[in-house]
């Protein structure tokens, strides 16, 4: 009964977000929101951030490029093995802003990779907590209003990048900060 009614609420809501708030302006913002998460600009992010001179964004780099590689290896992996359907598959009349993909759906790629960073991100930068998680949201929010994922699939792929980025952090912060790898901070 409970998958069930979960399953219910979640194409309800997916078809809240995805019809019934359209609007001109998020048409045109959220496409642009969603993609920003691209595995191709987090990539250049961190390479861009590994030659710089701070070794503190060196670092933040090469966890961001670390980060990339597990929570796409892992939400790849997921989707596999929960193989479920795209909203496009299996709910007539979506709004589909992004291009139709027929890899599976469940956690969201793009919002594991979304908090994947601002975890590690607000890791290296805890004044930054308040934008980067608000950025995180609103990005996950765009993967359900264009179509591309149920709130379920989200909110999964949010809690699975907030553990993959927390622990890559943590491992980070242990091995460099063991007696003999002390690092200055930039």
């Amino acid at each position: 009964m409970l998958p069930h009614l979960i399953q219910r609420t979640d194409g309800y809501l997916f078809y809240v977000i995805n019809r019934n708030i359209q609007n001109s302006i998020f048409d045109f913002i959220m496409p642009f929101i969603t993609e920003a998460g691209s595995a191709y600009l987090i990539t250049a992010a961190g390479l861009f951030l590994l030659i710089s001179n701070r070794k503190k964004l060196k670092s933040l780099g090469f966890m961001i490029l670390s980060g990339l590689a597990v929570s796409e290896t892992v939400s790849t992996i997921l989707k596999g093995v929960f193989a479920r359907p795209r909203p496009a598959f299996v709910i007539e009349n979506i709004r589909l802003l992004c291009h139709k993909s027929y890899t599976g759906s469940f956690p969201s790629g793009h919002t594991t990779l979304f908090f994947t960073v601002a975890a590690i991100i607000v890791s290296a930068y805890p004044r930054t907590a308040p934008i980067v998680f608000a950025l995180a949201i609103v990005a996950g929010f765009s993967r359900v209003y264009v179509g591309a994922h149920f709130p379920t699939d989200v909110i999964a792929g949010a809690v699975l990048g907030l553990l993959i980025g927390g622990i890559i952090a943590y491992i980070w912060r242990k091995s460099f900060s063991s007696p003999g790898h002390q690092q200055k901070s930039a």
